[in-house]
């Protein structure tokens, strides 16, 4: 929580415009979102984080997490 939390998470969210009624399922859902985790993760470990930010189009597509698998916790919430 130190690292991470709402207040931040939504601060990241403002620069893809994404309002603060949007959908929750939305909001996790999008690129930005998956962007931010592995961004706080990497940060979390202090480790190397050299993944480009996604731009405005593309952080607000919807990822795919069934294009793999039909089991949603073992390719979205656990990697």
């Amino acid at each position: 929580m130190k690292r991470g939390g709402n207040t931040r998470f939504k601060d990241f969210l403002k620069d893809y415009k994404v309002p603060n009624n949007a959908l929750v399922d939305y909001k996790y859902l999008i690129r930005a979102a998956d962007y931010y985790r592995k961004m706080l993760k990497a940060e979390v470990k202090r480790e190397n984080f050299d993944i480009e930010k996604p731009d405005l189009v593309s952080g607000l597509e919807l990822l795919n997490i069934f294009a793999n698998s039909n089991n949603y916790k073992s390719n979205f919430l656990y990697k």
